[in-house]
Parts: C-alpha cells; structure tokens; sequence
C-alpha cells in the first residue's frame, strides 16, 4: 500500500521520486556545505494536511456542478493530494523536513 501511494503521488505531482534525506546531506557536505541541519516540520504541516480531504471533495463538487471535466493530470493531482494524507501517517518513510546550511 505504502509503495502504491508513493508511485501515485510522485505520477500525479510529475516528480521523479522524493529526496532521501541522508543522500541530500552527504550531496551538501560533498560540495562544500556545512553546518547542516536537518529538522522535521511534519506535525507543524499536519493540520494544514488533514484538510486536504475535504478541499478535494468540495473542488470536486463545485467543477462538477459548473458542468467542468478534469482531465488526466487534474484528476492525478487530486487523487496525489488524498494519497499524501496517508503516505504521511508512515512517519518513519516519509517526512516533511526543512534542511539547511551554508556552503564554504
């Protein structure tokens, strides 16, 4: 379920995958960055997440009812806002982080 989540989410918001967070830093550190700092925002983003259920259903009903058909890529979009609600309950996987650090 989780790796059918990630694949629909990284289709349907056109990314190739999502960073790792241990490849980024040693990238950083290899090309002179230093002082990195990693730290994790996911709970400071989850209530902004936890709406995004209802934000779907109600776009969804409102294009519906003006008649609109989405195509494709409106609908993988959507279908990725959903997915990334339960791709974030996996904490230990996936994370919203915020890295930083100065380069020498």
């Amino acid at each position: 379920m989780l790796k059918y989540c990630y694949n629909q989410i990284c289709k349907g918001w056109a990314l190739p995958s999502f960073p790792h967070v241990g490849l980024l830093t040693d990238a950083l550190k290899e090309n002179g960055g230093e002082n990195i700092e990693v730290k994790d925002f996911s709970f400071r983003v989850a209530p902004s997440a936890m709406h995004s259920p209802f934000a779907v259903i109600f776009f969804l009903i409102k294009k519906r009812l003006q008649g609109e058909k989405l195509n494709a890529v409106r609908l993988g979009h959507l279908k990725s806002c959903f997915l990334g609600l339960i791709l974030g309950m996996f904490k230990h996987r996936f994370s919203y982080l915020m890295v930083t650090g100065i380069k020498k």
